[in-house]
């Protein structure tokens, strides 16, 4: 599991600067290991106090000892914060992008609720084991035998008896970390689908206000997700309380009880000095901390292993759309669709369609209507794939689940895609800024009041008309570097008067482009379109 994490972390942040962290960490958790030494000191300054001598050399070796490793240790984690910020901001671009490369189609099956879970929580829970305290309690696990040797090399019965607390902490280990992968999967899923649902129902709580059946049917449905998900996570807590509180609730102290009465028995009896006493319990200690170590690698193993599964189930390589540039040596046609079939459920959306839309015409598409208008769409872009047969964009050599039409084609939706940006931002989405172009357009469309301001997520800054106006000025934009336009009922959202008004703008931007409209209202299709295609 470590090694997959580390490979995730190169991935998307690159070896040097996983590297760079980890090296940090280990220097950190190394200068705690110096405590392991400083009970020998300890040990011989009071067998000189018993005998009579008080040597100031011991407690002056510890206390520079000390002194060193609190310096060292403050400049490493100054040093180690501002890698690791850093770190984590390359991961969550990292991540980002490859979110942007999914196909929105499986990005619409989350709720933002999922999206804040993992840039945040998910992702600190991967970036963890490169943590200082991440790789102290491995280096932990190790000094356990180191500590187990020199109690052997102390008082071999003691160190025999604390092999066999060592020996049940690891089984211990072993049998959690077993039982832990049996339900991580199911508990992931829960997790992530009560994320998403809950959040939904709190965005979405304009439909249930005001509604006490709505209200309680949302409760209804929130409470059981949370009690499914609830009941996993209890029986992962359970089993792992159950195990580590039998060892460090009742094995421990009894052998803490032991160890005391045993060697003072032997100091009394003058077979051990009260020096090798204080040593060997003061190791113990250490040992009993260490112990805990396998619980922690445990919880850590758990949720650095969790994190990791809801990352690439998500971020899965099938789902990225790995696509490549439109060849555009010729342009024989638009689209063209040969024997092309695809059902929606029990729907039948397209059955052994063909044809071949060409050049400089503007297409209407009429006789779909419901899901069945979203699917041709998402045929259309490359989101979904047909059933049977093949589409075609521009030429043979571009077959539609292999490029990226967008690349070449203007697109007007009903769906305001509007980003909490302003309004520049949001008309050119990374072009280069052209002021007249920009200035002609919010004077053509009216935005001027939309200026020096954030418009919201989705647009929610702003009303419905509004909406549609930035994305249509996105639209013109893009006409003016692409040939290629398709209108998915673009104007539904906007009233009478200013709907006359865009499509009269719009007749005039696509003027000598090649296009389709998919509309329900005779009025848009009549005013931009000039020939039909029945489905």
């Amino acid at each position: 599991m470590l090694k997959k994490a580390l490979d995730f972390l190169k991935k998307h942040m690159g070896a040097k600067t996983v590297k760079s962290l980890l090296v940090i960490s280990v220097f950190l958790a190394l200068l705690d290991l110096s405590n392991v030494v400083l009970p020998v000191f300890v040990g011989k300054f009071i067998d000189g106090i018993q005998n009579g001598l008080f040597i100031l050399s011991f407690p002056s070796i510890i206390l520079g000892v000390y002194a060193t490793v609190f310096v060292l240790q403050n400049i490493l984690m100054y040093v180690y914060g501002i890698s690791h910020y850093k770190a984590k901001n390359k991961l969550q671009s990292s991540i980002v992008n490859s979110i942007i490369n999914l196909n929105p189609l499986d990005i619409k099956s989350r709720g933002e609720g999922f999206f804040a879970e993992l840039m945040e929580n998910t992702i600190n829970a991967v970036m963890n084991i490169l943590t200082p305290v991440s790789i102290k309690k491995l280096f932990l696990c190790l000094q356990n035998f180191a500590v187990l040797a020199l109690l052997f090399f102390y008082n071999a019965v003691v160190g025999f008896v604390c092999l066999a607390v060592l020996l049940f902490y690891f089984i211990a280990f072993l049998i959690t970390n077993n039982l832990f992968s049996k339900v991580l999967s199911e508990f992931i899923k829960k997790s992530s689908e009560s994320t998403s649902v809950i959040f939904d129902f709190i965005k979405n709580n304009k439909s249930l206000v005001g509604n006490d059946k709505n209200i309680d049917f949302a409760n209804r449905k929130i409470k059981k997700i949370l009690d499914t998900t609830s009941k996993v996570e209890f029986k992962l807590q359970y089993i792992y309380d159950l195990i580590f509180n039998f060892l460090g609730n009742l094995i421990q102290p009894a052998v803490n009880l032991f160890i005391i009465g045993f060697l003072g028995f032997q100091v009394v009896s003058g077979k051990a000095s009260f020096g090798s006493l204080v040593v060997c319990v003061t190791y113990y200690n250490m040992l009993q901390k260490g112990l805990l170590s396998f619980q922690e690698m445990s919880e850590l193993i758990f949720h650095t292993n969790g994190a990791l599964e809801t990352i690439e189930e998500f971020l899965d390589d099938k789902k990225l759309l790995k696509r490549k540039n439109c060849v555009c040596d010729k342009t024989d046609y638009f689209y063209k669709f040969q024997n092309v079939s695809k059902k929606l459920g029990e729907k039948t959306i397209l059955e052994n369609f063909s044809i071949e839309m060409k050049n400089g015409k503007h297409y209407a598409l009429k006789g779909i209507s419901g899901a069945g208008k979203s699917t041709v769409i998402n045929l259309l872009l490359g989101f979904e794939k047909s059933d049977c047969g093949e589409i075609a964009f521009l030429n043979d050599k571009n077959k539609i689940n292999d490029v990226w039409p967008l690349e070449k084609i203007a697109w007007f939706s009903q769906e305001a895609q509007i980003f909490n940006l302003p309004l520049h931002d949001n008309i050119f989405l990374g072009d280069d800024f052209d002021k007249a172009e920009y200035e002609s357009l919010k004077a053509l469309l009216n935005l001027e009041t939309l200026e020096n301001r954030n418009l919201g997520s989705n647009g929610e800054h702003i009303s419905g008309g509004e909406k549609q106006r930035v994305m249509l000025a996105r639209f013109f934009h893009e006409l003016k570097h692409k040939d290629y336009f398709v209108i998915d009922e673009g104007f539904i959202a906007v009233d009478k008067a200013l709907k006359t008004k865009m499509l009269e703008m719009t007749f005039e931007a696509v003027k000598g482009k090649t296009g389709l409209c998919i509309s329900h209202d005779d009025e848009v299709l009549s005013f931009l379109t000039d020939c039909e295609i029945s489905v």
